[in-house]
């Protein structure tokens, strides 16, 4: 449409605001599509990617450290209560593979 209409023709046409047209012909010039790919998908995470490296220094500091222990770590440190399983989910998104649930002390 915008080839062969002016932007406010095409809002009277579709009802949609100047704007918004403007917004859409922009964005569809900068990545040759109408709509923004998010750059992740899905839910925010609770963990920052600052938190997540907190996490890999101290497991890299001490590689058998359990989930518990790197719970407490991070509640000093940031504050954040976060469950043992986002930061298995967390460590298991960087790469480690042997990620165990230890419940109990």
């Amino acid at each position: 449409m915008s080839a062969h209409m002016s932007v406010p023709d095409i809002a009277a046409a579709t009802n949609i605001s100047e704007r918004t047209i403007y917004r859409i012909i922009r964005t569809w010039r900068t990545t040759g599509d109408h709509v923004q790919i998010p750059l992740q998908l899905g839910r925010p995470r609770i963990l920052t990617s600052f938190d997540v490296a907190y996490l890999e220094g101290l497991v890299a500091r001490t590689p058998d450290i359990y989930l518990f222990e790197l719970q407490e770590c991070l509640y000093e440190a940031t504050g954040l209560d976060v469950a043992k399983t986002t930061i298995r989910d967390a460590l298991l998104r960087m790469g480690y593979v042997r990620v165990h649930l230890f419940w109990k002390r």
